[in-house]
């Protein structure tokens, strides 16, 4: 009796602490995070890219028929870029891994899904964007429901723990044609590399 009433306990504890630790993932959101100029730059590459269709990071079949545009962003564009990264304190101790421009259109299909250890910042490009065009982030607690909502806003970024389940509420059909985010992967280490 006392021992299934320990065990009992125990799993009740274990479910609360692995409750809190999931809700202490790290989302980290800076405002005006670029210059004007260097927000305008990257809105102009972005428009100007171009885009693969799909993604193979799905082990789920069924996503794969609602396929994702996104353009692999050379490290050497980038590279105009990384100080506001190597500035930023929640990517201190980590090194740089890729980029990508994704690509979201009003009809876009978002599934919850993370990237593993790697610590993502998902900076927003478009130049404006309006609260009834929806395209928020949002990130999703251990049993499934929402945890936090990031609003789209221009020239914000979101820093996030790639373990953390997110996905992206796609745009109203009032919204413009394309929603434009560059998400930047960092890996951990003890030394930056440039």
């Amino acid at each position: 009796m006392c021992q299934e009433l320990y065990s009992t306990m125990l799993k009740i504890i274990l479910d609360k602490c692995l409750s809190i630790w999931y809700n202490m993932l790290m989302i980290k959101v800076y405002n005006n995070y670029m210059s004007i100029d260097d927000m305008t730059t990257l809105y102009t590459q972005a428009v100007t890219a171009t885009y693969e269709i799909g993604w193979d990071d799905t082990s789920t079949i069924e996503n794969r028929q609602y396929p994702c545009l996104h353009h692999d962003y050379d490290r050497t564009n980038l590279s105009e870029f990384m100080h506001y990264f190597y500035d930023t304190p929640e990517l201190r101790n980590y090194t740089y891994e890729k980029a990508v421009i994704n690509l979201v259109t009003p009809s876009s299909v978002n599934f919850r899904h993370t990237h593993g250890d790697s610590r993502v910042i998902c900076y927003y490009i478009n130049p404006e964007w309006r609260e009834e065009w929806y395209g928020e982030t949002i990130f999703y607690q251990d049993n499934g429901e929402d945890d936090r909502v990031i609003s789209y806003q221009p020239n914000k970024a979101v820093i996030f723990d790639g373990n953390h389940p997110h996905s992206i509420r796609p745009a109203s059909f009032i919204a413009p044609s394309y929603r434009f985010t560059l998400s930047v992967f960092f890996n951990k280490n003890l030394k930056n590399s440039s």
